[in-house]
C-alpha cells in the first residue's frame, strides 16, 4: 500500500488531468472521427478495449487505423501533447511484411491520394506490375517507417501463446519501470504501452485447453493484470461467432437488423472477454446481407462502402451509439459520414463511389 487515502488518490488524478489540458497537453489520442469522439474521446489510458465484427468486414483495419496509423500520426504531429506512444503489435493471423505493407498502402494514399491494393502493390499479375513512379514513393517512406519501428512500433508474428505474449509485455513493463510499496511506478509516466491482438481466436492454446479457456484465461488473467497493475491499454480484435452470418427473418420475410449487427453476445470463442473490457466497439457491412437501407443511409448507393461503427459497451460512458463511415477496404480508410438526411454532401459521396466503381 502506498498509504495515500483512495480520495486522495482519485482527487490527484482529477486535478492532474485537468492541469495537463490548461498546459497544453492531451490525456487521450483522438480517433479523427469527431462525433464518435463526443462519447469515445480517443485512445485512453488504462482502457482495454474489444473490436468485434464478423469475418471479412473490416475489424482489423480499423484496428490498424485507429491505434496505430493514426495514433503515431497524432505523436509525430504534436510531440509536445505529453504521451508517448509505445504499439506492441501481435499478428496472430498475417505475418509482418503484410502488416507493414498495409500501412504502406495507407501511407500512398495518404501522402498521394494514391489506391493501391496489395495485389498490384505485389505485382501479382503481369498486366498490372507497380509502376516506377510508386517505386520510387515507397523508397521515400523509408525513413518515416523506419522512425516509427524505431521510436513506437514493435510487430511479433510469431508470438502465439498466451503465457509468452504476457511474459513480452510484463518484461518490457519490468524493464521501465519499479516498484514502490508494492505499486508498479513507471520511469516514463508519460508512455503509453497498447498492445494489440490480431485476432484474439488464433490465440495458441496450452495443451488439453480448449480455445474458449486459452481465451478467458488471457482476457481475464493476463490483460486484465497489465491493465490495471501496469497501466497499459489492450486492443483485442475479436470475432462475432460464425452463427450471425446467418439470415434472421421475421414471419414476413424481412431480414431483422437488430439480430445481424455486432453484439456483446455474439462474441465467438468466448463471449465472457466483454466482462473484462472496458469498451467493446462493433462495426457492421449492412450490404453483405442485402440490406438496402440502414438508419437512413442508402446502402444500395453506398454498397460495400458503408460501416456502420457502434459503441456496444462504455464502462464509463454512453453506450448503444453508431455512426455511420464511408470505408474504402482497399486503403483502410475510415471518414464519418455527414447526416443521412443532408442530399448536397451524400450526393458527393456517391459521386465519389461511382468515381471509385469505374
Amino acid at each position: 500500500m502506498t498509504g495515500e487515502r483512495t480520495y486522495d488518490a482519485a482527487y490527484n488524478r482529477i486535478i492532474g488531468n485537468r492541469d495537463r489540458v490548461l498546459s497544453g497537453k492531451v490525456n487521450c489520442i483522438p480517433f479523427k472521427l469527431p462525433r464518435l469522439q463526443k462519447f469515445v474521446p480517443g485512445l485512453e489510458p488504462r482502457t482495454y478495449t474489444i473490436l468485434t465484427a464478423s469475418s471479412g468486414v473490416g475489424k482489423s483495419k480499423l484496428a490498424k487505423l485507429l491505434y496505430v496509423i493514426r495514433a503515431y500520426e497524432y505523436i509525430r504531429e504534436n510531440p509536445d501533447c505529453g504521451i508517448k506512444l509505445k504499439i506492441f503489435y501481435f499478428c496472430l493471423e498475417e505475418y509482418r511484411e503484410i502488416f507493414m505493407q498495409s500501412l504502406i498502402i495507407h501511407r500512398l494514399y495518404s501522402l498521394y491520394n494514391k489506391r493501391v491494393d496489395i495485389k498490384v502493390l505485389n505485382s501479382m499479375q503481369p498486366e498490372n506490375v507497380l509502376d516506377e513512379e510508386t517505386v520510387e514513393q515507397i523508397r521515400g517512406l523509408k525513413e518515416y517507417f523506419d522512425e516509427m519501428e524505431r521510436n513506437c512500433l514493435v510487430i511479433y508474428d510469431r508470438l502465439k501463446s498466451p503465457e509468452k505474449i504476457y511474459h513480452a509485455l510484463k518484461s518490457y513493463a519490468e524493464a521501465n519501470g519499479k516498484w514502490e510499496n508494492d505499486v508498479y511506478v513507471p520511469n516514463d509516466p508519460e508512455e503509453l504501452i497498447v498492445p494489440i491482438f490480431d485476432h484474439i481466436s488464433l490465440l495458441q492454446p496450452s495443451k488439453g485447453e480448449s480455445l474458449m479457456d486459452a481465451i478467458g484465461r488471457f482476457s481475464s488473467n493476463f490483460l486484465v493484470d497489465l491493465r490495471n497493475t501496469y497501466g497499459m491499454s489492450p486492443i483485442v480484435v475479436q470475432q462475432q461467432s460464425s452463427d450471425k452470418e446467418k439470415q434472421v427473418y421475421t414471419t414476413s420475410g424481412s431480414s431483422v437488423e437488430s439480430k445481424l449487427e455486432p453484439s456483446l453476445d455474439g462474441l465467438a470463442d468466448n463471449k465472457k472477454t466483454q466482462r473484462d473490457a472496458d469498451m467493446v466497439i462493433g462495426l457492421f457491412a449492412p450490404n453483405r446481407y442485402e440490406i438496402p437501407q440502414h438508419r437512413g443511409y442508402n446502402i444500395r448507393k453506398m454498397q460495400d462502402f458503408y460501416r456502420s461503427i457502434s459503441v456496444l459497451k462504455n464502462r464509463y460512458g454512453a453506450s448503444n451509439l453508431r455512426v455511420g463511415t464511408f470505408f474504402d477496404g482497399c486503403v483502410s480508410e475510415f471518414v464519418e459520414l455527414p447526416n443521412a438526411s443532408d442530399e448536397v454532401q451524400m450526393s458527393r459521396v456517391f459521386n465519389l463511389i461511382e468515381t471509385l466503381n469505374e
